[in-house]
Protein backbone atom coordinates (compact mmCIF):
# COMPACT_ATOMS: atom_id res chain seq x y z
CA UNK A 1 0.00 0.00 0.00
CA UNK A 2 1.22 3.68 -0.66
CA UNK A 3 0.85 6.61 1.71
CA UNK A 4 -0.78 9.48 1.62
CA UNK A 5 0.22 12.98 3.67
CA UNK A 6 -3.14 14.83 4.27
CA UNK A 7 -1.87 17.35 6.86
CA UNK A 8 0.59 19.41 8.61
CA UNK A 9 0.00 20.04 11.93
CA UNK A 10 1.65 23.23 13.82
CA UNK A 11 1.70 25.56 16.08
CA UNK A 12 2.25 29.33 16.08
CA UNK A 13 3.27 31.55 19.27
CA UNK A 14 3.85 35.31 19.69
CA UNK A 15 4.97 37.44 22.62
CA UNK A 16 1.78 38.63 24.63
CA UNK A 17 1.70 41.94 27.27
CA UNK A 18 -0.11 42.13 30.52
CA UNK A 19 -2.42 44.57 31.58
CA UNK A 20 -0.06 47.09 33.16
CA UNK A 21 1.95 46.69 29.19
CA UNK A 22 5.20 44.34 30.01
CA UNK A 23 6.27 41.48 27.74
CA UNK A 24 4.29 38.40 29.56
CA UNK A 25 6.80 35.60 30.55
CA UNK A 26 4.58 33.25 28.81
CA UNK A 27 3.90 33.61 25.40
CA UNK A 28 0.49 32.56 23.81
CA UNK A 29 0.46 29.41 21.81
CA UNK A 30 -2.02 28.22 18.90
CA UNK A 31 -2.35 24.78 17.29
CA UNK A 32 -3.48 25.01 13.46
CA UNK A 33 -3.57 22.62 10.86
CA UNK A 34 -2.21 23.14 7.41
CA UNK A 35 -2.42 21.95 3.56
CA UNK A 36 0.89 19.80 2.31
CA UNK A 37 3.61 21.30 -0.11
CA UNK A 38 6.08 19.45 -2.37
CA UNK A 39 8.39 19.85 0.14
CA UNK A 40 6.80 17.89 3.37
CA UNK A 41 7.87 14.84 1.26
CA UNK A 42 10.60 12.45 0.57
CA UNK A 43 12.10 9.19 -0.91
CA UNK A 44 12.48 6.43 1.07
CA UNK A 45 15.51 5.81 2.88
CA UNK A 46 18.19 3.42 2.34
CA UNK A 47 21.05 3.37 3.92
CA UNK A 48 23.60 0.75 4.54
CA UNK A 49 22.30 -1.46 7.86
CA UNK A 50 20.57 1.74 9.97
CA UNK A 51 17.37 0.30 8.95
CA UNK A 52 15.52 -2.87 10.10
CA UNK A 53 15.73 -5.45 7.60
CA UNK A 54 14.73 -8.73 9.39
CA UNK A 55 11.86 -10.59 8.50
CA UNK A 56 8.76 -10.51 10.48
CA UNK A 57 8.08 -14.37 11.91
CA UNK A 58 4.52 -15.89 12.19
CA UNK A 59 3.21 -15.56 15.00
CA UNK A 60 0.71 -15.00 17.49
CA UNK A 61 0.51 -11.37 17.02
CA UNK A 62 2.01 -11.31 13.75
CA UNK A 63 -0.34 -11.90 11.28
CA UNK A 64 -1.67 -8.46 11.06
CA UNK A 65 1.62 -6.30 9.59
CA UNK A 66 2.43 -9.88 7.33
CA UNK A 67 -1.46 -10.04 6.46
CA UNK A 68 -0.94 -6.21 4.55
CA UNK A 69 2.34 -6.61 2.87
CA UNK A 70 5.05 -5.78 5.72
CA UNK A 71 7.33 -8.81 5.41
CA UNK A 72 10.41 -6.72 7.78
CA UNK A 73 10.40 -4.39 10.47
CA UNK A 74 11.16 -1.92 8.02
CA UNK A 75 7.72 -1.75 6.37
CA UNK A 76 6.62 -0.66 9.47
CA UNK A 77 8.00 3.08 8.91
CA UNK A 78 6.80 5.41 6.52
CA UNK A 79 9.32 6.99 4.31
CA UNK A 80 9.62 10.25 5.75
CA UNK A 81 10.00 7.71 9.18
CA UNK A 82 12.56 6.23 8.02
CA UNK A 83 14.54 9.10 6.55
CA UNK A 84 14.39 10.42 10.52
CA UNK A 85 15.28 7.00 12.43
CA UNK A 86 17.77 6.45 9.45
CA UNK A 87 19.21 9.46 10.74
CA UNK A 88 19.25 9.29 14.01
CA UNK A 89 20.54 5.59 14.28
CA UNK A 90 23.87 7.02 11.75
CA UNK A 91 24.41 10.08 13.94
CA UNK A 92 24.20 7.49 16.88
CA UNK A 93 27.32 5.36 15.32
CA UNK A 94 29.27 8.20 14.62
CA UNK A 95 29.22 9.44 18.53
CA UNK A 96 30.41 5.90 19.17
CA UNK A 97 32.90 5.41 16.68
CA UNK A 98 34.47 9.24 17.46
CA UNK A 99 34.26 8.33 20.72
CA UNK A 100 36.06 4.46 20.71
CA UNK A 101 38.76 6.53 18.36
CA UNK A 102 39.56 9.04 20.95
CA UNK A 103 39.41 6.07 23.82
CA UNK A 104 37.03 7.79 25.82
CA UNK A 105 34.29 4.95 25.69
CA UNK A 106 34.82 3.78 28.90
CA UNK A 107 31.95 1.99 31.25
CA UNK A 108 30.24 5.13 32.15
CA UNK A 109 30.44 6.38 28.57
CA UNK A 110 29.06 3.15 27.34
CA UNK A 111 26.56 2.61 29.78
CA UNK A 112 25.30 6.92 28.73
CA UNK A 113 25.03 5.24 25.19
CA UNK A 114 22.56 2.53 26.62
CA UNK A 115 20.12 5.10 27.95
CA UNK A 116 20.20 7.03 24.89
CA UNK A 117 19.75 3.93 22.54
CA UNK A 118 16.36 3.67 24.66
CA UNK A 119 15.48 7.44 24.30
CA UNK A 120 15.70 6.55 20.76
CA UNK A 121 13.30 3.35 20.90
CA UNK A 122 11.18 5.75 22.35
CA UNK A 123 11.05 7.79 20.00
CA UNK A 124 9.94 4.85 17.03
CA UNK A 125 7.18 4.03 19.60
CA UNK A 126 5.56 7.15 18.18
CA UNK A 127 6.53 7.43 15.14
CA UNK A 128 5.78 4.70 12.73
CA UNK A 129 2.85 3.25 10.84
CA UNK A 130 0.84 2.13 14.01
CA UNK A 131 1.44 5.30 16.01
CA UNK A 132 -2.47 7.41 15.65
CA UNK A 133 -3.84 10.95 16.26
CA UNK A 134 -5.60 11.01 19.32
CA UNK A 135 -7.93 13.96 18.80
CA UNK A 136 -9.55 14.37 22.00
CA UNK A 137 -6.34 14.85 23.91
CA UNK A 138 -4.35 16.88 20.61
CA UNK A 139 -1.39 14.41 20.78
CA UNK A 140 0.22 11.70 18.95
CA UNK A 141 -0.59 8.00 20.51
CA UNK A 142 2.15 4.94 20.76
CA UNK A 143 1.99 2.11 18.70
CA UNK A 144 1.06 -0.04 21.66
CA UNK A 145 -1.95 0.95 23.27
CA UNK A 146 -3.24 -2.08 22.29
CA UNK A 147 -0.98 -5.35 22.79
CA UNK A 148 -1.02 -6.06 19.17
CA UNK A 149 0.21 -5.49 15.58
CA UNK A 150 -3.32 -3.62 14.66
CA UNK A 151 -3.63 -1.92 11.14
CA UNK A 152 -3.96 1.63 12.05
CA UNK A 153 -5.45 3.08 8.57
CA UNK A 154 -4.46 6.69 9.13
CA UNK A 155 -1.13 7.58 11.20
CA UNK A 156 -0.11 10.15 12.83
CA UNK A 157 4.38 11.11 12.34
CA UNK A 158 6.04 13.06 15.43
CA UNK A 159 8.54 15.25 13.97
CA UNK A 160 11.55 14.55 15.53
CA UNK A 161 13.28 17.95 15.29
CA UNK A 162 11.00 20.63 16.37
CA UNK A 163 11.88 22.23 19.36
CA UNK A 164 10.70 20.71 22.88
CA UNK A 165 9.04 17.70 20.77
CA UNK A 166 10.49 14.68 18.84
CA UNK A 167 14.11 14.32 20.38
CA UNK A 168 13.79 16.76 22.89
CA UNK A 169 10.91 14.86 24.30
CA UNK A 170 11.88 11.30 24.08
CA UNK A 171 15.46 12.52 26.02
CA UNK A 172 13.64 14.26 28.40
CA UNK A 173 11.16 11.05 29.06
CA UNK A 174 14.67 9.53 29.17
CA UNK A 175 15.95 11.83 31.92
CA UNK A 176 12.81 11.68 34.27
CA UNK A 177 12.76 7.78 34.08
CA UNK A 178 16.56 7.85 35.04
CA UNK A 179 15.69 10.09 38.03
CA UNK A 180 12.89 8.28 39.72
CA UNK A 181 14.87 4.91 39.47
CA UNK A 182 18.33 7.13 41.12
CA UNK A 183 15.59 7.99 43.62
CA UNK A 184 14.39 4.64 44.10
CA UNK A 185 17.03 3.14 44.47
CA UNK A 186 17.36 3.58 47.92
CA UNK A 187 21.02 4.03 48.83
CA UNK A 188 20.31 6.86 50.96
CA UNK A 189 17.22 7.44 53.37
CA UNK A 190 16.43 9.42 56.38
CA UNK A 191 16.60 8.28 59.84
CA UNK A 192 13.19 7.46 61.31
CA UNK A 193 12.33 7.76 65.09
CA UNK A 194 10.58 4.04 64.74
CA UNK A 195 12.49 0.82 66.21
CA UNK A 196 13.70 -0.57 63.23
CA UNK A 197 12.35 -4.41 62.59
CA UNK A 198 15.61 -5.73 60.62
CA UNK A 199 19.31 -5.54 59.81
CA UNK A 200 18.70 -3.73 56.01
CA UNK A 201 19.75 -0.09 57.58
CA UNK A 202 22.78 0.94 59.50
CA UNK A 203 22.42 3.85 62.59
CA UNK A 204 22.62 6.30 60.21
CA UNK A 205 19.03 5.12 57.97
CA UNK A 206 21.97 4.32 55.20
CA UNK A 207 20.03 1.51 53.16
CA UNK A 208 22.58 -1.43 52.12
CA UNK A 209 22.41 -1.86 48.09
CA UNK A 210 19.79 -3.38 46.00
CA UNK A 211 21.16 -6.36 44.05
CA UNK A 212 19.77 -6.72 40.85
CA UNK A 213 20.18 -9.98 38.79
CA UNK A 214 19.18 -11.26 35.85
CA UNK A 215 18.00 -14.62 35.97
CA UNK A 216 15.82 -17.06 34.34
CA UNK A 217 12.26 -17.07 37.41
CA UNK A 218 12.67 -20.90 37.12
CA UNK A 219 16.34 -21.16 38.03
CA UNK A 220 17.43 -18.55 40.70
CA UNK A 221 21.41 -19.32 41.26
CA UNK A 222 21.95 -16.21 42.93
CA UNK A 223 19.15 -16.99 45.33
CA UNK A 224 20.30 -18.92 48.61
CA UNK A 225 17.13 -21.46 49.94
CA UNK A 226 14.90 -19.84 52.08
CA UNK A 227 16.39 -16.93 52.02
CA UNK A 228 13.79 -14.40 50.99
CA UNK A 229 10.96 -12.62 52.79
CA UNK A 230 8.43 -11.49 49.95
CA UNK A 231 8.02 -12.49 46.47
CA UNK A 232 5.93 -9.87 44.49
CA UNK A 233 5.90 -10.55 40.61
CA UNK A 234 3.62 -9.88 37.71
CA UNK A 235 3.57 -13.46 36.04
CA UNK A 236 2.99 -13.71 32.27
CA UNK A 237 -1.35 -13.15 31.63
CA UNK A 238 -1.63 -16.99 29.80
CA UNK A 239 -2.32 -15.90 25.96
CA UNK A 240 -3.35 -12.10 26.45
CA UNK A 241 0.68 -10.88 25.49
CA UNK A 242 2.59 -11.93 23.54
CA UNK A 243 5.48 -10.28 24.99
CA UNK A 244 8.86 -11.72 22.82
CA UNK A 245 6.79 -10.85 19.37
CA UNK A 246 6.08 -7.42 20.17
CA UNK A 247 8.85 -6.44 21.57
CA UNK A 248 10.84 -7.37 18.42
CA UNK A 249 9.50 -3.87 17.20
CA UNK A 250 11.97 -2.52 19.32
CA UNK A 251 14.58 -4.60 19.75
CA UNK A 252 15.46 -4.75 15.99
CA UNK A 253 16.50 -0.78 16.27
CA UNK A 254 18.15 -1.37 19.46
CA UNK A 255 20.15 -3.63 17.30
CA UNK A 256 21.58 -1.21 15.66
CA UNK A 257 22.54 1.09 18.28
CA UNK A 258 22.74 0.19 21.80
CA UNK A 259 24.08 -3.33 20.15
CA UNK A 260 26.85 -1.34 18.63
CA UNK A 261 28.22 -0.47 22.05
CA UNK A 262 26.81 -4.35 23.49
CA UNK A 263 27.25 -6.31 20.81
CA UNK A 264 27.12 -9.61 22.96
CA UNK A 265 23.64 -8.62 24.09
CA UNK A 266 22.34 -8.52 20.84
CA UNK A 267 23.90 -11.68 18.99
CA UNK A 268 20.44 -13.31 18.41
CA UNK A 269 18.19 -12.81 15.41
CA UNK A 270 15.20 -12.03 17.18
CA UNK A 271 14.13 -12.16 20.42
CA UNK A 272 14.07 -15.07 22.50
CA UNK A 273 10.61 -17.40 21.99
CA UNK A 274 11.57 -20.36 22.88
CA UNK A 275 12.10 -20.14 26.95
CA UNK A 276 8.93 -17.39 27.43
CA UNK A 277 6.22 -18.51 29.93
CA UNK A 278 3.03 -17.98 28.29
CA UNK A 279 0.76 -20.35 26.61
CA UNK A 280 2.17 -19.70 23.21
CA UNK A 281 0.03 -21.62 20.12
CA UNK A 282 2.35 -20.30 17.81
CA UNK A 283 5.18 -21.90 19.73
CA UNK A 284 3.20 -25.41 19.92
CA UNK A 285 2.74 -25.45 15.87
CA UNK A 286 5.80 -24.80 15.16
CA UNK A 287 7.30 -28.13 17.81
CA UNK A 288 4.72 -29.89 15.92
CA UNK A 289 5.30 -29.28 12.60
CA UNK A 290 8.60 -30.89 13.44
CA UNK A 291 7.00 -33.76 14.87
CA UNK A 292 6.72 -33.18 18.25
CA UNK A 293 3.68 -34.46 20.17
CA UNK A 294 0.10 -34.44 19.82
CA UNK A 295 -3.07 -33.00 21.05
CA UNK A 296 -4.39 -30.07 20.08
CA UNK A 297 -2.69 -26.60 19.90
CA UNK A 298 -4.70 -25.06 22.38
CA UNK A 299 -4.39 -27.68 24.87
CA UNK A 300 -1.14 -28.39 24.23
CA UNK A 301 -0.38 -24.79 24.81
CA UNK A 302 -2.37 -24.81 27.84
CA UNK A 303 -0.45 -27.55 29.24
CA UNK A 304 3.14 -25.79 28.16
CA UNK A 305 2.02 -22.66 30.28
CA UNK A 306 0.72 -24.88 33.34
CA UNK A 307 4.31 -26.64 33.06
CA UNK A 308 6.17 -23.65 33.44
CA UNK A 309 4.34 -21.80 35.72
CA UNK A 310 4.58 -24.81 38.11
CA UNK A 311 8.31 -24.86 37.15
CA UNK A 312 8.55 -20.35 38.20
CA UNK A 313 6.44 -21.24 41.70
CA UNK A 314 8.42 -24.10 42.75
CA UNK A 315 11.61 -22.17 42.28
CA UNK A 316 9.88 -19.62 44.65
CA UNK A 317 8.78 -21.74 47.43
CA UNK A 318 12.32 -22.62 47.38
CA UNK A 319 13.18 -19.63 47.93
CA UNK A 320 11.02 -18.34 50.41
CA UNK A 321 11.11 -18.46 53.98
CA UNK A 322 8.78 -20.67 55.40
CA UNK A 323 6.63 -17.65 57.16
CA UNK A 324 7.47 -15.54 53.91
CA UNK A 325 4.74 -14.26 51.76
CA UNK A 326 4.18 -14.31 47.66
CA UNK A 327 2.37 -11.94 46.09
CA UNK A 328 1.26 -11.66 42.48
CA UNK A 329 -1.27 -9.70 40.09
CA UNK A 330 -3.47 -11.26 37.61
CA UNK A 331 -5.73 -10.80 35.18
CA UNK A 332 -7.96 -12.81 32.16
CA UNK A 333 -11.49 -12.97 31.59
CA UNK A 334 -10.76 -17.22 30.86
CA UNK A 335 -11.71 -19.92 33.62
CA UNK A 336 -8.93 -21.36 31.55
CA UNK A 337 -6.25 -19.25 31.96
CA UNK A 338 -7.03 -18.71 35.86
CA UNK A 339 -6.98 -22.38 36.14
CA UNK A 340 -3.36 -22.92 34.22
CA UNK A 341 -2.05 -20.21 36.99
CA UNK A 342 -3.98 -21.73 40.17
CA UNK A 343 -2.80 -25.28 39.44
CA UNK A 344 0.93 -23.77 39.28
CA UNK A 345 0.87 -22.02 42.56
CA UNK A 346 -0.89 -25.09 44.36
CA UNK A 347 1.44 -27.98 42.96
CA UNK A 348 4.62 -25.89 44.02
CA UNK A 349 3.48 -26.15 47.71
CA UNK A 350 1.44 -22.60 48.22
CA UNK A 351 -2.33 -21.58 49.30
CA UNK A 352 -3.93 -18.66 48.49
CA UNK A 353 -4.54 -16.58 51.61
CA UNK A 354 -5.98 -13.46 50.74
CA UNK A 355 -7.08 -11.67 47.29
CA UNK A 356 -8.28 -8.15 46.70
CA UNK A 357 -9.00 -6.57 43.25
CA UNK A 358 -7.54 -3.04 42.85
CA UNK A 359 -8.17 -0.39 39.88
CA UNK A 360 -5.15 -0.64 37.88
CA UNK A 361 -6.33 0.18 34.41
CA UNK A 362 -6.92 4.27 33.15
CA UNK A 363 -11.00 4.59 31.56
CA UNK A 364 -9.20 6.11 29.07
CA UNK A 365 -6.94 4.19 27.88
CA UNK A 366 -7.44 2.71 24.82
CA UNK A 367 -7.19 -1.02 25.69
CA UNK A 368 -10.49 -0.34 28.26
CA UNK A 369 -12.38 2.30 26.62
CA UNK A 370 -15.00 1.09 25.04
CA UNK A 371 -14.49 -2.35 25.34
CA UNK A 372 -15.54 -5.28 27.90
CA UNK A 373 -12.17 -5.56 29.20
CA UNK A 374 -11.31 -5.48 33.06
CA UNK A 375 -10.60 -2.43 35.13
CA UNK A 376 -9.07 -3.82 37.89
CA UNK A 377 -6.26 -6.33 38.69
CA UNK A 378 -6.66 -9.53 40.87
CA UNK A 379 -3.71 -9.42 43.89
CA UNK A 380 -3.46 -12.66 45.36
CA UNK A 381 -1.56 -13.45 48.85
CA UNK A 382 0.45 -17.06 48.78
CA UNK A 383 2.01 -18.69 51.20
CA UNK A 384 3.62 -21.59 51.93
CA UNK A 385 1.29 -24.50 52.95
CA UNK A 386 1.28 -26.35 56.00
CA UNK A 387 0.97 -30.05 54.64
CA UNK A 388 -1.30 -30.96 57.51
CA UNK A 389 -3.96 -29.27 56.52
CA UNK A 390 -4.80 -30.75 53.59
CA UNK A 391 -6.67 -34.22 52.71
CA UNK A 392 -9.60 -34.09 55.13
CA UNK A 393 -12.52 -32.75 52.80
CA UNK A 394 -14.18 -34.14 49.95
CA UNK A 395 -14.74 -31.80 46.87
CA UNK A 396 -18.91 -31.72 47.77
CA UNK A 397 -17.99 -30.20 51.17
CA UNK A 398 -15.82 -27.69 49.59
CA UNK A 399 -18.16 -26.62 47.30
CA UNK A 400 -20.67 -25.62 49.54
CA UNK A 401 -17.71 -23.92 51.09
CA UNK A 402 -16.85 -21.80 48.02
CA UNK A 403 -19.90 -21.29 47.39
CA UNK A 404 -20.98 -19.38 50.66
CA UNK A 405 -17.41 -17.39 50.73
CA UNK A 406 -18.19 -16.30 47.00
CA UNK A 407 -21.71 -14.70 48.42
CA UNK A 408 -20.07 -13.67 51.18
CA UNK A 409 -17.59 -11.36 49.35
CA UNK A 410 -19.66 -9.79 47.49
CA UNK A 411 -21.56 -8.71 49.01
CA UNK A 412 -18.86 -6.81 50.38
CA UNK A 413 -17.98 -5.47 46.93
CA UNK A 414 -21.14 -3.82 46.47
CA UNK A 415 -19.65 -0.93 48.72
CA UNK A 416 -17.17 -0.18 45.73
CA UNK A 417 -17.85 0.61 42.19
CA UNK A 418 -16.85 -1.78 40.34
CA UNK A 419 -17.96 -2.70 36.52
CA UNK A 420 -19.62 -6.16 36.77
CA UNK A 421 -16.31 -7.66 34.52
CA UNK A 422 -14.28 -7.05 37.82
CA UNK A 423 -17.07 -8.45 40.28
CA UNK A 424 -17.11 -11.30 38.24
CA UNK A 425 -13.02 -11.71 37.92
CA UNK A 426 -13.09 -10.48 42.14
CA UNK A 427 -15.38 -13.42 42.67
CA UNK A 428 -12.11 -15.81 41.32
CA UNK A 429 -10.07 -15.01 44.10
CA UNK A 430 -12.22 -16.33 46.88
CA UNK A 431 -13.11 -19.53 45.23
CA UNK A 432 -9.54 -20.34 44.74
CA UNK A 433 -8.27 -19.33 48.20
CA UNK A 434 -10.79 -22.27 49.46
CA UNK A 435 -9.63 -24.90 46.96
CA UNK A 436 -6.41 -23.78 47.69
CA UNK A 437 -6.62 -24.59 51.25
CA UNK A 438 -8.26 -28.03 51.36
CA UNK A 439 -6.38 -29.23 47.97
CA UNK A 440 -6.12 -32.03 46.96
CA UNK A 441 -9.35 -32.89 46.64
CA UNK A 442 -11.26 -35.69 45.38
CA UNK A 443 -15.16 -35.99 44.15
CA UNK A 444 -17.57 -38.77 46.27
CA UNK A 445 -19.30 -39.30 42.95
CA UNK A 446 -17.69 -39.48 39.81
CA UNK A 447 -18.50 -36.51 37.25
CA UNK A 448 -19.94 -37.29 33.66
CA UNK A 449 -17.85 -35.56 30.36
CA UNK A 450 -14.34 -36.53 32.48
CA UNK A 451 -12.38 -38.71 30.09
CA UNK A 452 -9.02 -38.42 32.42
CA UNK A 453 -10.38 -39.46 35.64
CA UNK A 454 -13.80 -38.81 36.55
CA UNK A 455 -13.61 -38.32 40.06
CA UNK A 456 -10.32 -35.35 39.96
CA UNK A 457 -11.05 -32.19 41.35
CA UNK A 458 -9.20 -28.84 39.54
CA UNK A 459 -9.16 -25.21 39.84
CA UNK A 460 -11.45 -24.78 37.44
CA UNK A 461 -14.08 -26.49 39.29
CA UNK A 462 -14.38 -23.99 41.99
CA UNK A 463 -14.49 -20.99 39.47
CA UNK A 464 -17.42 -22.68 37.62
CA UNK A 465 -19.52 -22.23 41.49
CA UNK A 466 -17.53 -18.65 41.60
CA UNK A 467 -19.36 -18.04 38.37
CA UNK A 468 -22.81 -19.76 39.19
CA UNK A 469 -22.73 -17.48 42.37
CA UNK A 470 -21.90 -14.45 40.27
CA UNK A 471 -24.68 -15.23 37.80
CA UNK A 472 -27.28 -15.95 40.32
CA UNK A 473 -26.55 -12.70 42.30
CA UNK A 474 -26.11 -10.22 39.28
CA UNK A 475 -29.79 -11.98 37.52
CA UNK A 476 -31.68 -11.08 41.19
CA UNK A 477 -30.35 -7.49 41.44
CA UNK A 478 -31.63 -6.88 37.97
CA UNK A 479 -35.20 -8.61 38.14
Amino acid sequence: MGHQLYCVIYRDQWPTRTKTGQLSKRPKTQRGFRAVTPEDDNTAWRANDTLPSETIPEGNKTKEPLRYGMPTYREMFSPRQQLAHGYCVQAFRELVDEDRQAGLLDDLQSAAYGYLALGLDKLINRNCLRSFWDASNNKVVHSFATHDFGMKWAYAEMAITIRGLGLDWALEELRSCISELISMSGHVVPSRPEPRIDDSQDADGIAMPSVVTYESADMLLSVQDKSVDAIVFDPPYYDNVSYAELSDFFYVWLKRTAGYVYPDLFSQYLTDKTNEAIASPARVRNEMGAGKGTGSVKQRAYEDYVERMRRIFAECRRVLKDNGIMTLMFTHKSTEAWDALTIGIIEAGFRITATWPVKTESEVSLNIRDRAAARSTILLACRPKNQSMAGSFSWETVERMIAATVRDRLTQLEAYDLKPLDVYLASFGPALEVISTHWPLRREVAKAGHHQDPFAVTPNDALQVARKEVFDARRRKIS
